[in-house]
């Protein structure tokens, strides 16, 4: 662990990796259940959670709010987890957005709930919402109530249809 991911193998045997290992239990609970997909940016926004937790000073287990302090932290976790393997630019970005969406998801605050909801995180950050309630022992109820699985309507792949002649 030490040569391939030295983050995590820095902080091993803490509270912050107790807390990773339960996170990543229940992740591929879910996924052997077929109640979400096998993602790569879930994945990696799950295993920078605890990183982020402890770059802001938070005890394991305690999310932060929203601020410049937060969004740095996540971006710094989420680049340095993998160092010196490279992670795709994609998947990072990805990872980051779902990490700093995921505090506003557990406000529940209505007046934000459609913008959440349009979001192109909005998948993962429910689905890492609904992995971290678990794990602290919360109840999904009213998330997954106020949270509906659909967030944006489905991109559309159909092939546009074809312009009509307007000449006479």
């Amino acid at each position: 662990l030490q040569y391939f991911l030295p983050k995590l193998n820095a902080i091993w045997g803490s509270d912050y990796t107790n807390e990773l290992l339960d996170l990543l239990y229940e992740r591929n609970c879910r996924v052997e259940e077929q109640l979400y997909r096998n993602s790569i940016s879930l994945a990696l926004a799950l295993c920078c959670l605890p990183l982020v937790e402890q770059k802001l000073g938070r005890p394991a287990g305690t999310l932060w709010e929203n601020s410049a302090d937060s969004a740095a932290a996540i971006t710094e976790a989420v680049n340095e987890f993998s160092y010196p393997q490279t992670m795709m630019v994609k998947i990072r970005l990805s990872a980051e957005r779902i990490l700093k969406q995921l505090p506003e998801l557990l406000k529940q605050n209505p007046a934000t709930r459609e913008a959440q909801r349009q979001r192109r995180s909005y998948p993962h950050a429910r689905e890492l919402m609904l992995i971290y309630l678990t794990v602290q022992g919360q109840d999904l109820k009213s998330a997954t109530e106020f949270w509906p699985k659909n967030g944006r309507p489905p991109r559309r792949n159909a092939k546009p249809e074809p312009r009509t002649s307007r000449r006479r």
